[in-house]
């Protein structure tokens, strides 16, 4: 250890420089070697010290190794004269004899920082939590931006400055509202309602507890339960820093799901826009902001502690990669968005697979009748199998144990209490849910799509997935509040084609203000 300790003798120049310097000692504990690393920070600057390892002989007397510790750690703390300690908390091993010995080594490295009276500090599996919320709300920015990229080529977010104030502004407003229905109302949650805040709190329990358990626990909730930990990961860290309350959780999804929800559900609103006759964007996009985020569907669960809506972010994205692709070429960074997308929206709940099966034999059909008349099928259908086969067997294999639970559930006889009947029934259903009124502002807005040749493709797509997403759901259950939310691709398309018609340029005076 004297040569180690030598190199520090330049350690007491570091405290000449102007500005006082924090310095913190970070430690890796082990009985048979404890990493350490020394820095100072200062005017956001890091500058390292240096960094080594105490050791401990072999075939050493456990007794003795912790003696050992004790003394060069002892040293070590005087040499660096620390501000601050940072130490590993530990992550749970097969092997029980190991994590004993280490944990009684950490403690005595512990009682070294405690007598010299250090500021102590544990890391470990709460800092996991944190790095994989950075990870998936970083790759869900970049899923967004490439489909904008993708659809609006040549076009910047920022220069759009319509769209973006339009969002930005709807945001700030769908999240009030929402913070101030959970806050206004005094309600017993029970069932779907506390399934997420309750699997939040196993999240954060299991990595609090050790970093290897925490990974164990999440990877069996994503691969095998019907209530996945998905969209737990995008809320962890703003919920980390409250009060850890159901209201605040509810306050915590609307900022981490909807927000980026409702930007991929306007793109798909700019988009249609695109093929329609021209409209005042300063009116469009706050309009169908305002659909969005004062729509009851997405109010109740998002108010009753399901954030299910946040899968339409991904089926948002699939829908508009898929919206002007006809498999002429295999497009890869297009491809795997689409492939990553579908894989999210899998992870998000369960039923909006039923979606997804829907759409994409809706899509493929549609692309195969395009290369029929184009005369390109062979090559179509080659592209198709290219990219379906390989992302079918990934998804399947990854999920296997999800589509075992799936296949070998009744769940018929679980949600029997709940079914309220068949297909008519649940259109019944819609009918009482949604209100008249509503249904009849989306079908005036399905009629002009239809009407308009450049959006009638899309329109009968959107309308023959949802059809067939309804059909399959309902032979086990029926549609609640949250789980109408595989229809609502459909209801949107359709009010945002109203929103287009209401806002159209050569339309009545009083709507011609630009």
């Amino acid at each position: 250890m004297d040569a180690v300790f030598a190199a520090f003798g330049r350690l007491g120049a570091a405290q000449e420089m102007g500005g006082r310097a924090m310095r913190i000692l970070g430690i890796d504990p082990g009985y048979a070697i404890v990493g350490f690393g020394a820095l100072d920070y200062t005017r956001n600057t890091f500058t390292t010290l240096q960094y080594g390892a105490i050791t401990t002989k072999a075939h050493t007397t456990f007794e003795d190794r912790l003696s050992e510790i004790y003394d060069d750690m002892t040293q070590l703390l005087a040499a660096v004269k620390p501000d601050a300690m940072a130490i590993e908390t530990l992550f749970y091993t097969t092997n029980q004899k190991t994590v004993i010995a280490v944990a009684e080594a950490r403690g005595v490295l512990l009682l070294c920082a405690i007598l010299v009276g250090g500021v102590i500090t544990a890391y470990g599996g709460m800092l996991l939590v944190v790095l994989m919320w950075a990870v998936c709300m970083g790759g869900l920015c970049l899923l967004l931006h490439f489909t904008w990229q993708t659809v609006f080529p040549g076009q910047r977010v920022a220069q759009d400055k319509t769209f973006l104030r339009s969002w930005l502004a709807g945001s700030a407003v769908g999240v009030a509202v929402i913070a101030a229905l959970v806050c206004y109302r005094q309600t017993v949650y029970s069932d779907d309602a506390i399934n997420y805040f309750a699997k939040q709190t196993l999240l954060f329990g299991s990595f609090g507890q050790s970093g290897f358990y925490g990974i164990h626990v999440l990877l069996e909730s994503l691969l095998t339960a019907d209530y996945k930990m998905f969209m737990n990961l995008f809320i962890s860290v703003p919920y980390l820093f409250t009060g850890r309350s159901i209201n605040a959780f509810m306050v915590c999804y609307a900022i981490t799901c909807f927000v980026p929800m409702w930007f991929a559900l306007l793109m798909g609103a700019k988009y249609l826009a695109q093929q329609l006759p021209a409209c005042h964007t300063a009116l469009y996009y706050p309009l169908c902001m305002a659909v969005m985020v004062l729509w009851p569907m997405f109010l109740w669960p998002a108010t009753h502690g399901m954030p299910d809506a946040f899968g339409l972010t991904f089926a948002a994205v699939i829908a508009l990669l898929c919206a002007d692709y006809r498999f002429e070429t295999l497009p890869w960074p297009r491809l795997l968005a689409i492939f990553a997308a579908t894989f999210a929206l899998i992870l998000t709940r369960r039923w909006y697979m039923f979606w997804i099966l829907a759409f994409y034999a809706v899509y493929v059909l549609a692309v195969l009748v395009g290369a029929v008349l184009r005369k390109t099928l062979g090559s179509t259908l080659k592209h198709m199998l290219l990219f379906g086969v390989p992302s079918a067997v990934i998804i399947v294999g990854v999920l296997l144990p999800t589509f075992k639970t799936i296949l070998t559930t009744d769940y018929a006889d679980i949600y029997g209490a709940y079914y309220g009947g068949g297909f008519g029934n649940n259109c019944l259903g819609q009918l009482r849910t949604q209100g008249l009124i509503w249904l009849v502002l989306c079908a005036a807005g399905l009629v002009w799509l239809l009407y308009c040749r450049s959006t009638l493709a899309q329109a009968i797509v959107a309308a023959a997935a949802s059809l067939g997403a309804m059909v399959l759901f309902t032979r086990t259950q029926s549609l609640g509040d949250h789980q109408s939310l595989i229809l609502a691709p459909f209801y949107l398309l359709m009010l945002f084609g109203l929103c287009a018609k209401l806002t159209q340029q050569k339309a009545k005076p009083w709507l011609r203000i630009m």
